[in-house]
């Protein structure tokens, strides 16, 4: 990798970062709540008081990507959305999705 060992660990460390803070965000959200309990590094899952395919239709509308809907693959996650974050996203991209997310819940 052209990052080198300690630019590959700033990587990890910003998506870690990022991922949580989303995380962080939508947790506080009234309709949506943790999926699962565990630890995650940059993907993680929300269950959701709408429908996912809703949620992500309504996100859609204000230019947004949402999650993958888990219920396709894990019929007892129906109502859960698997989202991830990496490095590429600012702060203000995230609050703006965060702030979306709340809008279209």
């Amino acid at each position: 990798c052209c990052l080198g060992e300690e630019g590959f660990r700033r990587l990890a460390e910003l998506n870690l970062r990022k991922s949580h803070y989303l995380f962080g965000c939508l947790s506080e959200i009234e309709g949506l709540s943790s999926t699962f309990s565990s630890p995650f590094f940059n993907e993680f899952a929300l269950r959701c008081s709408l429908p996912p395919a809703e949620l992500n239709e309504r996100l859609a509308e204000k230019g947004f990507l949402g999650g993958v809907e888990l219920g396709r693959w894990y019929p007892e996650l129906k109502d859960s959305l698997l989202l991830c974050v990496t490095e590429t996203k600012s702060k203000r991209e995230l609050d703006r999705f965060a702030a979306a997310a709340e809008e279209a819940l």
